[in-house]
């Protein structure tokens, strides 16, 4: 499930469509919906808002529910990684490192 980034694609485009469907999947059901605490820490924010938090975008039915505090410091688990540009430079990478061990894995 979920929407595969293509080369050429720009990642925040990409990014906007998983975020899409995975409100699609709260509305179906599948995903559950916001909740008033974070999941991390457990506080409920004075403005309740509690962010999305997607720890990979290749599977959008995966969420975290967490607080600004929160969401932050998980979003920035990549301390090397300065910029955007660098990132998908990263994320390039993981995933020709991902499909090299599908293709040589794969049943004939």
């Amino acid at each position: 499930m979920g929407y595969r980034w293509k080369e050429g694609e720009e990642l925040a485009a990409w990014k906007a469509r998983q975020r899409h469907e995975t409100v699609v999947l709260i509305a179906a059901g599948v995903v559950r919906p916001r909740p008033q605490a974070c999941e991390q820490c457990g506080e409920v924010p004075r403005s309740r808002m509690i962010h999305m938090h997607h720890p990979d975008y290749e599977w959008p039915e995966l969420v975290q529910w967490l607080c600004a505090s929160c969401h932050s410091r998980a979003s920035h688990r990549f301390p090397d990684i300065a910029t955007w540009a660098d990132y998908d430079h990263w994320y390039r990478q993981q995933d020709a490192r991902r499909r090299q061990r599908q293709a040589r894995t794969a049943c004939p």
